[in-house]
């Protein structure tokens, strides 16, 4: 069982939400930093208002905030940590100056070795040829295989199941019982996130994050 070290994420994001939105996003925080520690990153805001290309979170590395899109979301938390997920992808491993993980990072490669060999993968993979829309949404297969969303989904998922949250494990059971009966899928079925997780263990504990 790995613990936490260095810095909290939670004492570099400040959250400019208010009621239940709120405590949603500081337990998401709460659990990153139940799992890994971080180096000094720049502080970052999450605050609501409106994404006008529909989605219900984006992380602008431009000006290092992340914007919850106005109306209900789903699956909160599990969102917060994806996006949460961009933050490190940009301002740790690719250094302030784009996304690590879409610029070769060696510090990525074995996690995108071990992505690649995944099933979730192979199946996205297989069907990118039809490049079709998710429910009416900009985002075709191509999108969901570059990189920095293949991270993002893999954190998500690796915070959850480290962390052991109820309400997050809740979260990502949801997504993955939609897998199942969907085209393709968004997150790893447990076994064959395994080996993602064990290189993310690895990965973090090279980078001093966790002990």
């Amino acid at each position: 069982m790995t613990k936490p070290a260095g810095v909290r994420i939670s004492n570099t994001i400040e959250l400019y939400l208010t009621g239940p939105e709120r405590s949603q996003a500081a337990r998401a925080l709460q659990m990153i930093d139940r799992v890994h520690g971080d180096g000094e990153l720049p502080l970052t805001q999450i605050v609501k208002g409106p994404i006008y290309n529909r989605w219900a979170m984006e992380y602008d590395p431009v000006i290092n905030r992340i914007t919850v899109n106005t109306g209900q979301i789903s699956n909160f938390e599990f969102k917060i940590l994806h996006e949460a997920a961009h933050i490190l992808d940009f301002q740790v491993f690719g250094h302030g100056k784009g996304y690590g993980s879409e610029s070769a990072n060696p510090d990525m490669a074995e996690l995108f070795e071990a992505i690649r060999r995944s099933d979730a993968y192979k199946k996205l993979s297989a069907v990118l040829d039809h490049g079709f829309l998710i429910r009416n949404k900009p985002m075709a297969v191509e999108d969901l295989l570059k990189e920095r969303e293949l991270f993002a989904r893999c954190y998500a998922q690796y915070i959850t199941i480290r962390s052991c949250d109820h309400v997050l494990l809740a979260q990502l059971n949801y997504i993955l019982e939609q897998d199942a009966i969907r085209d393709i899928v968004y997150q790893w079925s447990i076994s064959d996130f395994k080996p993602i997780g064990n290189t993310i263990d690895r990965m973090f504990g090279r980078k001093k994050w966790i002990r």
